[in-house]
């Protein structure tokens, strides 16, 4: 209706009268748009700001929608309301993308609490290139129109974008990279939750979406149709909580690739998160969470196909637990590398723990920085007889005092070790068999660094390991380290580098008889020994050492009696030289000692001697 007013924009030609134009209706929607003539008029009268167009507005109309505000002369969103909107109400403007930011101006401060003014998105505010229409422009707040062909990309980059609303009759079933690293955005509409249950991809929708807090309830709860959904909220550092319902009849879902990767803020998981999902890939899904604290007891309860944990959990480090079942139904994982890296709260691991993942291959780095974690369940791994890998599974897990029986003691195929207990400065002894069934083991170097509290190694620990060619750094700083079980490295027969294995082995007193004798491809000891300070006997370095550096093994005995050597016995070198506490015999006929005097930076003490074979 015409309603007259002394400073209305509008002037009746008959009477000289001024007036405005104002709405009387109470559709739920209004479309001010669709009430234009070919001339942009209503009631014969042009259109050119909407001036207390909706004052007095019915408490049934919830959203509006205004004409194109691109000729408009004013900021026409000042007076829409005219002061008095008494309720929630959602105005959208249509604009040219010159004219786009006009109508974003603060309403009339008694209006703004209950309207949110949104920019009206069609196709002509887009910008096209050969991936599709993007929108570049200025606006904060913007409702995605029904006209708009595609969501890929659509507000990729756009720092501006602060919150979204969309239409319930787009018929979408992409989002692929929409909100890709729009970092200003905040909030969603409840509309959303309806717009999602048609989608097959999200990957890459919130990337790098920071600001982002929460989701609107009933976000993905429908998602059954989902497929992809790669790094759907990587990097989404604000991102407290997610709906409840997230995902619980995702059936159709493959891949959590990078999910929620570094959500830092992100607490807890829904109910039925992810547990009807059959997915394949789950690497990176959870990594550097730091704040969540627990899973939901079916996650990934129906994830009978997954193949890969790789990552999933690294970095949580607030996470005290893991459910009981965890992984249980995915009876063809094969990857679970680094899978609780440094999770520093994890105190236990549930019974049963990857005991039905029989397929698995890689547990290396699995626990590792574990710094909570005090004990391992009974028969950990002991199913998982095609592991091949445990590279630093469990390294710096400090809080670690003991193994399991039989912790690897069926897993033929393991051939990488390395690193594997490394750091678990707690851990006092090694159950009977540990390894003693891993004729395929190759790589066994830096196995027990820094292992400060292990005092021995069970019978025939290694002495089966025919495929074994690296034990370098080995007892590396085992300070607590006083002897070695006999038959040693004996059957090792491959080995080719024991170099720095005893470092600042203090407490090491002896080497078993015969002790390197049959390791005849043996190249490399450089500090062996190096200030393994009691260390007494004999040892005779295998043919096999040719490099006079390689072969240098410092004991660098700091000794304080000159007795000692015959405290322990001692060692006759013969020839009249003398006995010493520990004596090294190396192949002359290989290494001349004058050569590897000069090469070599020789710290021999009085107690300590090297001579020709």
């Amino acid at each position: 209706e015409k309603v007259p007013s002394d400073d209305g924009p509008y002037e009746d030609p008959a009477t000289n009268g001024k007036f405005y134009l104002r709405y009387t209706g109470s559709d739920p929607i209004v479309d001010v748009q669709d009430h234009l003539d070919e001339n942009g008029a209503i009631r014969g009268v042009r259109v050119a700001t909407t001036d207390r167009m909706f004052q007095g507005l019915d408490a049934n109309v919830a959203e509006i929608v205004l004409p194109n505000v691109s000729g408009f002369a004013t900021n026409v969103d000042l007076n829409t309301f005219g002061g008095d909107l008494a309720h929630k109400v959602d105005p959208r403007y249509r604009a040219s993308k010159s004219n786009e930011v006009d109508y974003c101006s603060t309403l009339n401060a008694a209006d703004a609490e209950n309207a949110t003014v949104w920019l009206y998105l069609d196709r002509s505010n887009l910008t096209y290139d050969t991936y599709g229409g993007k929108y570049k422009g200025p606006a904060k707040n913007v409702y995605v129109s029904k006209s708009i062909g595609s969501l890929t990309a659509l507000f990729s980059s756009n720092t501006n974008l602060a919150s979204c609303d969309i239409s319930d009759e787009g018929g979408w079933t992409g989002a692929r990279s929409m909100f890709s690293n729009c970092t200003s955005l905040a909030s969603l509409s409840d509309r959303f939750a309806s717009f999602t249950a048609k989608l097959t991809d999200t990957s890459y929708m919130f990337d790098g979406c920071k600001s982002l807090e929460s989701l609107p309830e009933g976000f993905l709860s429908e998602a059954t149709a989902l497929a992809e959904a790669t790094a759907m909220f990587d990097g989404c550092k604000s991102l407290k909580s997610l709906p409840e319902g997230f995902l619980s009849g995702s059936t159709a879902m493959t891949s959590a690739f990078q999910m929620f990767n570094n959500c830092t803020a992100l607490t807890t998981l829904p109910a039925g998160f992810l547990s009807a999902s059959d997915i394949k890939d789950a690497r990176y899904m959870l990594y550097g969470c730091e704040s969540l604290t627990s899973l939901p007891d079916d996650f990934l309860a129906s994830a009978f196909s997954l193949e890969t944990v790789h990552q999933m959990l690294r970095g949580c480090k607030s996470l005290e637990s893991l459910p009981v079942g965890f992984l249980s139904n995915a009876t063809n994982l094969t990857d679970a590398s680094l899978l609780l890296q440094n999770c520093t709260s994890l105190a236990s691991l549930p019974d049963g723990f990857l005991s039905k993942n029989t397929k698995l291959t890689s547990a290396s780095t699995m626990l590792s920085g574990c710094k909570s974690l005090a004990s391992l369940p009974e028969g950990f791994l002991s199913e998982n007889t095609n592991l091949t890998s445990a590279y630093e599974m469990l390294m710096g897990c400090t809080s670690l005092e003991s193994l399991p029986n039989g912790f690897l003691s069926k897993n033929t195929k393991l051939t990488d070790a390395g690193g594997m207990l490394s750091f678990c400065s707690s851990l006092a002894a090694i159950p009977d068999g540990f390894l003693s069934a891993n004729v395929n083991l190759a790589d066994a170097s830096n196995m027990f660094q820094r292992c400060t509290s292990l005092m021995s190694l069970p019978e025939g620990f290694l002495s089966n390991s025919a495929n074994l060619t690296d034990a370098s750094y080995m007892f590396d700083k085992c300070t607590s380290l006083v002897s070695l079980p006999d038959g040693f490295l004996s059957g090792a027969v491959k080995l080719t580098d024991v170099s720095n294995m005893f470092v600042d082995c203090v407490s090491l007193t002896s080497l078993p008889d015969g002790f390197l004798s049959a390791n005849t491809n043996l190249l490399k000891t450089r500090n062996m020994f190096r200030k393994a300070a009691k260390l007494c006997g004999e040892i005779v370095l295998p043919a096999s050492i040719t490099d006079g550096k390689d072969m240098l093994i410092e004991t660098s005995l700091d000794v304080a009696s000159s007795d000692l050597a015959y405290d322990y016995g001692g060692v006759d070198v013969g020839s009249g030289k003398g006995r010493f506490a520990f004596v090294i015999r190396y192949p002359a006929e290989n290494v001349s000692l004058s050569t590897y005097a000069k090469t070599v930076n020789m710290h021999w003490s009085e107690h300590s001697k090297v001579v020709m074979a």
